[in-house]
């Protein structure tokens, strides 16, 4: 199937859990499928990862399956102990694919974003799980607002601006319960965004606290803080080539932080 996440055309063979359908003529960027990689040898390893450089590296998620990302645009997933497809998209999107991006040298964030409907530009949302990324991202499409993405956001530059993608068709909701899971909240087409121009983010903090806008080293520090996946960047060796671009992306944005009540979900 061909689709539509992080704002490039995917090729897949497992379905991912809030992609866009996208045109049969699109020639992809990603390419995913099931299989078995040729053996290879580690240059670095740490917990589920194994590294030989930004153009072979593996990640295991134990009973579910091994993803072995290639040339920057290719996974190759091979399933572990019968896992259902299921969760071997949860795990696509919520840890592969970002890795992916940080190989291509792009920005992902760990975020939510909306485009109001009343504004030509969106929002951003960033803080801790369980700060209220979600729920604000919910509370917003109930209100009409147009999904960009939830949990992780691409971030790049355009002409001058800031432009978020990521996988506008469901909502990662919290099931509810002590188990700490969420189901996947489908969005409707006409409330989803495959990009969109964004100037403000917002941190939500908890414990509470006066807005205070972030300026300078300290904006530049709120976006490193709340990355997506960051030790992917050290086992890779790009780290350092994405400071520069992390610094033009939060030199452009309004960001803030803005206390909420303790505990919110």
């Amino acid at each position: 199937m061909l689709c539509t996440a992080f704002g490039l055309s995917i090729r897949t063979e497992c379905a991912l859990p809030g992609a866009m359908p996208a045109p049969a003529s699109v020639t992809p960027d990603i390419e995913i499928a099931y299989g078995v990689p040729r053996p290879w040898t580690e240059s670095a390893a740490w917990g589920p990862y194994r590294v030989r450089d930004a153009d072979l590296f593996e990640f295991t998620m134990p009973d579910v399956a091994r993803y072995t990302i290639e040339d920057r645009q290719r996974v190759t997933i091979t399933p572990l102990d019968d896992a259902d497809d299921a969760l071997i998209g949860k795990m696509l999107v919520a840890t592969v694919l970002p890795s992916l991006l940080w190989a291509k040298g792009e920005i992902v964030l760990h975020a939510s974003a909306i485009a109001r409907p009343d504004r030509k530009t969106g929002l951003l949302f960033m803080g801790a799980s369980g700060s209220g990324k979600s729920t604000r991202l919910q509370r917003a499409v109930g209100r009409r607002a147009r999904a960009i993405a939830d949990d992780s956001v691409r971030l790049y530059t355009r002409d001058g601006a800031v432009l978020a993608s990521g996988l506008p068709g469901g909502l990662f909701v919290s099931a509810g319960d002590a188990t700490d899971r969420r189901a996947l909240v489908p969005v409707p087409r006409a409330q989803q965004l495959e990009e969109f121009h964004v100037r403000a983010v917002l941190i939500l903090d908890p414990d509470g606290g006066p807005v205070r806008r972030l300026t300078g080293i300290e904006a530049l520090a709120a976006l490193l803080r709340h990355r997506h996946r960051p030790r992917i960047l050290q086992l890779l060796g790009t780290e350092p080539d994405l400071i520069g671009a992390i610094a033009d992306v939060a030199s452009r944005l309004r960001i803030a932080t803005v206390g909420t009540r303790k505990g919110a979900r």
